[in-house]
C-alpha cells in the first residue's frame, strides 16, 4: 500500500491579514458589481454619492441604481437601501434603515453609519449577494 505525505513548506507570516495599506480609490475608477448567480454586472462611476436599491410604482424617489432585474425584490432589497458615497481616496457605503439590512464580508452595516469598502469585498444588500471591484 502506498502511503503519502505532506511536504512541509517555508511559509512567512506577516503578522496580520489586514494590510496597512488599502489601495485608494483612483478618480477615474469605475464600480463594478458581480451579482452571485447572475450573468450580468453593472458598472457606474460614483461621483459624489448614488443610492442602491429598487425601483417600485409606489416610490416618489427611485434609486439612483435600480437592482430590480437582480431579483431585488425577492431577495428583500428595500427601495432605497443603501448609499454609495466617494471620498477622497475611498468609497464608502451606508445602510439607510433598510429592512434587512447591508453587510460587508458578513459583517452587518449599523444603519446610518458610514463603512469603507474596499476593492473585492462582498457585499450583501438583503439576501442580494454582490462582489464590489473598482476599475479603470
Amino acid at each position: 500500500m502506498d502511503t503519502f505525505s505532506t511536504r512541509h513548506m517555508d511559509i512567512e507570516d506577516s503578522g496580520s491579514a489586514i494590510p496597512d495599506h488599502l489601495p485608494p480609490l483612483e478618480s477615474d475608477q469605475h464600480v463594478l458589481l458581480v451579482f452571485t448567480g447572475q450573468a450580468q454586472h453593472i458598472q457606474f462611476l460614483v461621483e459624489q454619492q448614488l443610492v442602491l436599491g429598487r425601483r417600485s410604482p409606489e416610490n416618489s424617489q427611485p434609486p439612483d441604481v435600480d437592482l430590480a432585474a437582480f431579483g431585488a425584490y425577492p431577495a428583500g432589497v428595500s427601495r432605497r437601501h443603501c448609499v454609495l458615497r466617494r471620498e477622497p481616496g475611498k468609497l464608502m457605503v451606508m445602510d439607510l434603515g433598510s429592512s434587512n439590512g447591508t453587510k460587508v464580508n458578513d459583517y452587518r452595516l449599523t444603519p446610518h453609519s458610514p463603512f469603507q469598502i474596499v476593492n473585492g469585498d462582498s457585499f450583501w444588500l438583503g439576501r442580494l449577494q454582490t462582489w464590489i471591484y473598482f476599475k479603470a
